[in-house]
């Protein structure tokens, strides 16, 4: 029983390459475990640990039950390291997002992969790979991960998915998702909410649903103007900057101008969304003779 346990646990710990932390879990286990496969299976084994008793003075009528007493606290050791997967795995996910939060992207990557071996079902490990898949372009990797969390109903990670699916241009495989998961995000953090709905208006946009769009959006952009969405939201353009197309689409061209030069004003290069939309933003303003 001891050594299937050990079967199951060394190769979640050492799958995805693991460091100290994983080698001394797994090292002291392993090698009683090996000492007891030995001692039960081998003369010399059996001899070798009657001398380790005697050593310790344990009385020759007590050395079966000392026998006993290691293989049950072999095993208690065994069951607790199994039963605490779970809590190893988010151990390493934490890991990973300190290394991701430093730039280290590859031990990041190896730390939620480790995180994941332990517990294939950490939606919150999946979904930092796939935010660190996205960074790296990997983007079919990317939806793969986030697709495992969304069974787990991580709206985070429906959200990030919904907007791959937006970029793909397939925007009946978006609204689905950001619909259901904007019903599930009352308690969510406004950044998160904010996100979502600006993503629902761009999937809407993107179905010529002109009306939907503009009243989401709308909506996005009345939570990104309160004093606490000035405060937490950094891509308030966005929301604006589609707003504009919504209102270039119905022809309302004073009111696109209106929302194109808050896009400009507000906008960055540096989110991965905003400069095409800049661009756009730049040759409407230019049209009109607007600075």
């Amino acid at each position: 029983v001891n050594l299937s346990l050990l079967v199951d646990i060394v190769p979640r710990f050492l799958s995805a390459g693991t460091g100290v932390a994983g080698v001394a879990v797994v090292a002291f286990p392993s090698i009683l475990t090996l000492l007891q496969a030995r001692t039960e299976l081998t003369q010399a084994g059996k001899e070798g640990f009657e001398k380790l008793l005697n050593r310790l003075r344990i009385p020759k009528p007590y050395h079966e039950e000392a026998k006993f007493a290691s293989t049950l606290l072999l095993f208690g050791v065994l069951v607790l390291l199994f039963s605490n997967k779970p809590a190893f795995s988010d151990w390493y996910n934490r890991q990973g997002v300190k290394k991701y939060n430093q730039g280290h992207l590859a031990g990041a990557e190896a730390d939620y992969l480790q995180a994941l071996a332990l517990d294939p079902d950490n939606a919150n490990a999946h979904y930092n790979l796939g935010s660190l898949y996205e960074d790296l372009q990997k983007f079919d990797k990317a939806k793969s991960q986030y697709q495992f969390a969304v069974k787990e109903n991580l709206i985070r990670a429906q959200n990030n998915l919904a907007r791959l699916w937006i970029l793909e241009n397939k925007p009946e495989l978006a609204t689905p998702l950001l619909w259901k998961s904007l019903q599930q995000a009352g308690n969510e953090p406004l950044r998160v909410r904010y996100n979502l709905m600006k993503n629902f208006g761009w999937a809407l946009l993107q179905q010529q649903q002109l009306e939907q769009a503009e009243t989401i959006l709308t909506g996005a952009i009345d939570l990104a103007s309160t004093p606490e969405g000035l405060e937490q939201i950094t891509t308030r353009a966005s929301a604006h900057c589609l707003l504009a197309q919504v209102y270039e689409q119905q022809t309302r061209n004073s009111q696109a101008l209106e929302e194109w030069q808050t896009c400009s004003q507000l906008g960055s290069i540096v989110n991965p969304d905003q400069p095409k939309w800049l661009i756009l933003a730049h040759k409407a303003l230019k049209k009109a003779g607007k600075p």
